[in-house]
């Protein structure tokens, strides 16, 4: 009889934790999401590493991506890769890059680094498409916390 509560409890307990990982994993999928800056492109707004990120990934989907929000993008180059910059420009914009003027298509945005000369960004590939962009850095958690929107 011992052995049938053992087994039981244990099956309880095993399927907890499998829901709760499956819960936090869609939380983190299409919600938030935390992750470690690398990388010396966002210098000085976000250090080269060990800053800690919480990255909101829904409300963009529902208010959209603006100006000056930094942002989290897969790589049009490598879409392994994740770069962290802030939108420069959105849909319908003009930038100028090295006295060339590229119009922002409709769907996409132009992204770069804060530290221009250590980034590779939109001046090297052009505006991204809004799909690529993983989600909207809203906070810095670590050394020292900093709220961006």
């Amino acid at each position: 009889m011992k052995y049938t509560i053992i087994n039981l409890s244990a099956f309880k307990t095993t399927l907890f934790v499998l829901n709760f990982l499956a819960i936090y994993r869609a939380l983190q999928i299409y919600f938030y999401d935390f992750r470690t800056a690398i990388g010396p492109s966002m210098i000085p707004t976000i250090r080269q590493a060990g800053d800690l990120l919480l990255i909101d990934k829904f409300t963009p989907h529902i208010w959209g991506y603006k100006i000056n929000d930094i942002v989290l993008a897969k790589s049009p180059m490598k879409l392994n890769n994740l770069l962290c910059k802030r939108i420069i420009g959105v849909a319908g914009d003009v930038v100028i890059n090295e006295d060339i003027e590229y119009l922002i298509p409709e769907g996409h945005v132009w992204i770069e680094g804060d530290n221009k000369s250590q980034s590779f960004d939109s001046r090297n590939f052009g505006p991204i498409p809004l799909p690529l962009l993983d989600g909207r850095i809203i906070m810095k958690l670590w050394n020292w916390p900093e709220v961006f929107i």
